[in-house]
């Protein structure tokens, strides 16, 4: 499974109850907010993500931007697997 596919299912797993839609179907560069999240879901998001990958993310990298789309979750999580090997 790449990154991509195992981001969907933690986002999926997540918050996946309070999307108005199935993460599956909301295209990669929608952003998330439009489909019924907030701040809160992003921060459920990135738990799991921190618990799926064992990484923690500082403060700084915790801006909104890298957490809009699923494009910008994947690349983010890619950079920050690549700063952690």
């Amino acid at each position: 499974m790449n990154i991509k596919d195992e981001l969907l299912v933690i986002i999926d797993n997540e918050i996946g109850d309070d999307l108005n839609t199935s993460i599956y179907d909301i295209p990669l560069n929608d952003e998330l907010f439009q489909y019924g999240i907030d701040s809160l879901n992003i921060m459920k998001v990135i738990l799991g993500i921190e618990e799926k990958y064992d990484v923690v993310y500082d403060d700084e990298e915790l801006n909104i931007e890298n957490f809009m789309t699923i494009s910008a979750i994947c690349h983010t999580v890619e950079e920050k697997l690549g700063n952690e090997n």
